[in-house]
């Protein structure tokens, strides 16, 4: 897949065993006048490099904007994932980002909280654009697209 570096949220290289946050995809000042609803749409593009491991791991996933590259000020949740126990490795979750969103802010970006014994896996996380999950086989379930 051929895809802008600036959507690369993680490049799924260090393993994941804390509460945390990818890096931050700065989107443009939220003062600018932008409509999501124009143009390709966006979805947010999770794939395991590594399986989620320990005794009895959890992950809890969304997709948020924000007005800070942290992810933690004027937060507004635009996908949430439902909790997973497991995570295969090459296990991929999809989801378009919502074209209403009611304040969108400076950055988009994934938070996780991870529980568990020793809960570790490892994930590439990007945006990507219609274009680029039209070159991958998907499987609709829902709004949500898991992709082999």
């Amino acid at each position: 897949m051929i895809k802008d570096k600036q959507n690369a949220l993680d490049e799924g290289t260090v393993p994941i065993t804390v509460t945390g946050v990818s890096d931050a995809y700065y989107a443009g000042p939220a003062d600018s006048p932008r409509n999501l609803g124009v143009g390709v749409p966006l979805g947010a593009y999770l794939r395991c490099t590594t399986a989620l491991t320990g005794t009895t791991p959890t992950v809890d996933l969304t997709f948020v904007t924000a007005s800070n590259a942290a992810l933690t000020a004027d937060e507004e949740v635009l996908i949430t994932w439902p909790q997973f126990t497991a995570l295969a490795v090459g296990a991929v979750l999809f989801q378009w980002i919502p074209s209403i969103i009611t304040a969108p802010q400076d950055y988009w970006g994934f938070k996780y909280t991870i529980g568990g014994t020793t809960p570790s896996f490892t994930a590439k996380m990007d945006i990507i654009c219609l274009e680029q999950l039209d070159v991958l086989t998907a499987y609709a379930d829902g709004r949500n697209l898991f992709i082999p």
